[in-house]
């Protein structure tokens, strides 16, 4: 994992890990998926991005699609099947 100032960037309130988690307890929430099930998906989530040897496909990648989406949500008018494909996506 990597860290920021010395501090994990999960505990970091901007860090990739957290922002990427807030996201998706915003996305999962609005659908109306109970904290237990989105709080063990977004564990299966972060674990896997995390995994040694990823070199592309990592939080930060993720984070970096959620940017893009965010500045073109109106434009491409990003769906929730959108959302949840930059999270799945491999």
């Amino acid at each position: 994992m990597e860290c920021l100032g010395g501090r994990d960037v999960e505990d970091a309130e901007g860090g990739v890990i957290a922002i990427a988690k807030r996201k998706w307890i915003a996305l999962t929430s609005k659908l109306g998926i109970p904290p237990p099930v989105y709080e063990k998906w977004w564990t299966i989530i972060r674990d896997n991005y995390q995994e040694k040897g990823r070199h592309y496909h990592t939080l930060e990648h993720i984070k970096l699609m959620l940017d893009y989406s965010d500045k073109c949500l109106e434009e491409l008018k990003v769906s929730v099947d959108v959302m949840f494909a930059i999270y799945f996506h491999e």
